[in-house]
């Protein structure tokens, strides 16, 4: 590789004044400029830019920790967020856990020792303390846990509001008997869970009635269609009663639509379903699955300006985000209320 004692050399001018070119800082003229960048681009000169981040601190590098990246939910953040921070000029590490909290720490780790200018955590769940014993800027996404330190920024829907909107679609359509359906591979559903709030709150606005049968709740031990599709079958082959499926997942929700149809009924008639997150999964299926759009790119792009901040030494506008989410109603809701 060409060094910037090569270019010294070839050029006529000092190694420092070569530094400061390729670097825009200090004082040269436009012809000095011109030379050095066409002999940087003649020769192949490249950035050493793990020399530069050793010298500066500053590696233009970050990491993004998700779940699950064949998860179109999760895969939609990582990817707008790897395209704005590009643009900003950083690469991106991308690592995915698939549900495994123990991961999430070790490239937590792994990341830190490649001296990472900062750490997006998207999706999934861990300790409040996870990101305590770093400076290290974080940005967590739809993180499960309400994850902080002094350097960190956390941007999510409201979950709990959205699962009691589920609720309602479905109840103002007339169910009475609606089911939660939740996949739980990190174990960090309880009482307390926003999902859990909501869903119970739904149903105690609308008078109903909470019936722990129909808080079906699976390990995530398949893929979230099959499991979802053997955990409503299930439920059926028990005999217990519903007209409404809140699922935490489009892929979910798809899961139950083709489970309903396997024992001959009709989603959106017998039983309405809603899922989340407005995926392909609830575009093209058929019937078309009612759903909630979480607006993905606002988190990606807010994810980033965070970043950008933090890693600046700058205060971000909020330590806490709530991104705007909306309900989108096909057919899966709206074959009931025409009845």
């Amino acid at each position: 590789m060409i060094s910037i004692y090569d270019l010294a050399k070839l050029t006529g001018v000092s190694a420092t004044t070569v530094s400061n070119v390729l670097n825009g800082r200090g004082r040269f003229s436009e012809k000095t400029r011109k030379l050095v960048l066409d002999a940087a681009a003649e020769h192949g000169y490249v950035t050493n830019l793990a020399a530069r981040g050793l010298h500066s601190g500053i590696s233009h590098t970050v990491g993004i920790i998700t779940t699950d990246v064949s998860n179109e939910y999760f895969s939609s953040i990582v990817l707008e967020i790897e395209r704005l921070m590009r643009l900003s000029g950083y690469t991106s590490f991308i690592c995915n856990t698939l549900y495994d909290s123990r991961q999430l720490e070790e490239y937590i780790r792994e990341l830190r020792r490649h001296n990472c200018d900062g750490i997006f955590i998207v999706g999934g769940s861990g300790p409040k303390d996870i990101a305590s014993n770093s400076t290290l800027p974080h940005v967590f996404i739809d993180f499960a846990s309400s994850a902080r330190s002094e350097n960190s920024v956390s941007i999510g829907t409201d979950l709990e509001k959205a699962t009691y909107d589920q609720v309602d679609t479905l109840a103002r359509h007339g169910c009475n008997r609606i089911m939660l359906l939740l996949l739980d591979a990190l174990r960090a559903f309880r009482p307390e869970h926003p999902i859990y709030e909501g869903y119970r709150a739904g149903l105690e606005a609308h008078g109903l009635e909470f019936d722990p049968d129909l808080e079906i709740i699976g390990p995530h031990l398949k893929k979230s269609r099959v499991e979802s599709r053997e955990l409503v079958l299930g439920a059926l082959d028990r005999g217990i009663e519903f007209d409404g499926i809140v699922a935490t997942g489009d892929r979910q929700a798809l899961g139950a639509v083709e489970a309903l149809q396997e024992r001959g009924l009709i989603p959106g008639k017998d039983v309405l379903v809603i899922g989340l997150d407005n995926s392909v999964y609830s575009q093209l299926s058929a019937p078309r699955i009612s759903t909630v759009e979480r607006n993905t790119d606002e988190m990606a792009r807010l994810g980033a300006v965070a970043m950008l901040d933090l890693v600046a030494g700058r205060e971000p506008d909020s330590r806490r985000i709530v991104v705007p989410y909306r309900v989108i109603e096909r057919e899966t809701t709206l074959g009931k209320a025409d009845r």
